[in-house]
């Protein structure tokens, strides 16, 4: 969802079921090594350049 949808780093968290942003945002670093933002900055143009290429 951080990659494709222009959900806020909150609502995602609530989506994936964490009431608690905070406790979404920390377990996200631990798992992944980036602030949930920073991998959205990371991650997001690669999805973009990338969805173009699996039309073909």
């Amino acid at each position: 969802m951080l990659e494709t949808d222009t959900l806020s780093v909150d609502e995602v968290g609530a989506s994936v079921g964490y009431d608690d942003s905070t406790s979404f945002r920390r377990v996200f670093k631990r798992g992944v090594g980036l602030s949930p933002s920073a991998y959205r900055k990371k991650f997001q143009r690669i999805s973009q350049i990338a969805r173009p290429l699996e039309a073909h």
